[in-house]
């Protein structure tokens, strides 16, 4: 995380940029979203439908909220609910995790 540039939210994808130049983009169509919250961390993870979560570091975009503003985490959570035609609870996590076999709810992959 030290070494995130940026991590930008489009309407189609998610895009993490790193200080050194590489950039990493999930096309939501065919992504898989995870989230887990413990005490020391909350993380939120895109990755392509076709890899494992375990890969998500490399392949995907991986992001702690502990280390974002709050408000900025709200917005973010309001803008994956539109976007992933999901509810807001969905990714407001208060303790646990939760795993999505698509991000985008089936009737909404057509977009």
């Amino acid at each position: 995380m030290i070494f995130t540039k940026e991590i930008i939210l489009y309407p189609h994808k998610i895009a993490h940029t790193w200080r050194f130049g590489l950039r990493r983009d999930v096309v939501f169509t065919s992504s898989r979203f995870g989230a887990q919250q413990t005490i020391s961390y909350s993380s939120k993870r895109f990755y392509p439908s076709r890899y494992s979560n375990f890969f998500t570091p490399i392949l995907g975009v991986l992001y702690d909220e502990y280390l974002v503003e709050s408000e900025d985490v709200r917005i973010m959570n309001k803008y994956l609910a539109e976007i992933s035609g999901r509810d807001l609870s969905t990714f407001e996590l208060s303790g646990g995790s939760v795993s999505l076999r698509s991000f985008l709810k089936e009737e909404n992959t057509h977009e």
